[in-house]
């Protein structure tokens, strides 16, 4: 029987962080899956103390994690489960999120299992617009879909914190890449490395997960420099020569519209450009 872990990153001090951990408290379990808070002695006392965790392990450090991948790595190594997974201290999911992907964990090993999301805002309102239209049916996740997805306009990226992955293989994965250049585009190269080591599956049901999209997140920086690293990782990859020049176009457009940090000598021309920028994010968000 496989057995699975899931670690609550308890990182920020937000007005989310209660009601994850109260989501997390009430999600649905079995015998073979271990739920855990890992977080420091601020946040623990600040959120955790005289809490009734509901069988919840704590996991309580003194000082932060350098990064969010070294805090992942950390915990890869301490786990001894089949799949580990990592939620975000600002996410919401249902009740039967976990127990839905345990059954299908057990019913088709895979190297790594996601699941589509819903946008949610600071209110965990949906977003109107944009939203994946959920399917009850689970499909295979082939490497060339994981780069479509970061790289073209018309899909959304796989959400990192809905994954299971395999243990070992992430360990792996931690052993290979033990220097950190990607920054906050860590994600991609972890989930294409997962695609290209066997069957990665993702449910369609976005209904089950709810992905937070705020100002604060370090996914919303726009950071010049990081989505260069991303484009240099995507030129240096061995797959067609054809492929890759088309991804690459994308990537260079997307980098110019969202990511360029300064455009015309004029800075008044810079700034009605990035009032733009900021107009065209909200609507591809589904503000």
């Amino acid at each position: 029987m496989i057995t699975y872990d899931i670690f609550l990153l308890l990182n920020s001090n937000n007005s989310f962080s209660i009601q994850v951990i109260d989501c997390f408290k009430k999600a649905f379990v079995e015998k073979n899956i271990k739920r855990f808070i890992s977080t420091t002695e601020y946040y623990s006392d600040l959120f955790l103390r005289d809490l009734d965790l509901n069988g919840i392990q704590l996991i309580v450090k003194k000082d932060m994690h350098n990064t969010l991948w070294d805090h992942m790595e950390w915990l890869t190594f301490n786990s001894q489960s089949d799949y580990i997974s990592f939620i975000h201290d600002d996410d919401l999911f249902e009740d039967s999120f976990f127990l839905n992907t345990y059954k299908n964990l057990k019913k088709y090993l895979p190297v790594a299992y996601s699941n589509r999301a819903q946008k949610i805002n600071n209110s965990s309102q949906k977003f109107k617009k944009r939203q994946f239209i959920p399917k009850n049916k689970v499909v295979s996740i082939p490497s060339n879909n994981v780069l479509n997805r970061f790289f073209l306009p018309l899909d959304t990226p796989i959400v990192l914190p809905t994954i299971a992955f395999n243990r070992k293989i992430l360990e792996d994965y931690w052993k290979i890449y033990n220097f950190r250049n990607m920054s906050i585009f860590e994600d991609a190269r972890i989930i294409y490395f997962f695609s290209r080591k066997g069957l990665f599956i993702e449910n369609q049901n976005s209904l089950l997960y709810s992905y937070r999209i705020n100002k604060n997140q370090i996914s919303q920086t726009r950071k010049e420099r990081d989505r260069l690293r991303l484009i240099s990782w995507l030129a240096n990859l061995k797959i067609s020569f054809l492929y890759k020049l088309f991804l690459l176009l994308f990537a260079k457009i997307q980098f110019y519209i969202f990511y360029k940090e300064s455009y015309f000598s004029s800075r008044f021309i810079t700034k009605l450009f990035i009032i733009f920028r900021r107009k065209l994010i909200k609507r591809r968000i589904g503000e």
